[in-house]
């Protein structure tokens, strides 16, 4: 990995990488990865607009869920 980063809330993203070739590869928790085309960034070619990036949902099964919680022996909840 070159480098990384995390969409703001309108999914745009920015990473700093030096001149060289890369992909991208957008992962989201629920949603199957995305990894692009191989790209060229050169002292030409130093900005690539990826445009936009559809993620299609996962459907997975979870073989555990654990819910755990506690009991106030007290008679009172705190705050």
């Amino acid at each position: 990995m070159v480098g990384g980063g995390i969409s703001d809330e309108n999914g745009k993203f920015s990473i700093d990488l030096p001149f060289g070739r890369f992909y991208a590869l957008i992962e989201f928790m629920g949603f199957e990865a995305q990894k692009t085309n191989v790209f060229t960034l050169s002292r030409e070619n130093q900005n690539l607009d990826l445009g936009e990036i559809g993620l299609s949902t996962t459907a997975s099964d979870l073989s555990e869920v654990v819910v755990q919680g506690e009991k106030n022996n007290h008679g009172a909840f705190p705050g």
